[in-house]
């Protein structure tokens, strides 16, 4: 996790550890200083 202007930014990819030749999904979530989630970011 990382943290810039308050706002938190978490990464995670699914499988945990990509692995060649499957499918990997990343997510970003945001949050503000308190981890509830950011909404209506530009």
């Amino acid at each position: 996790m990382t943290e810039v202007n308050g706002v938190r930014v978490e990464l995670t990819s699914a499988p945990e550890t990509p692995v060649t030749d499957r499918k990997t999904t990343y997510t970003v979530r945001l949050g503000d200083a308190t981890g509830k989630p950011v909404t209506d970011a530009r």
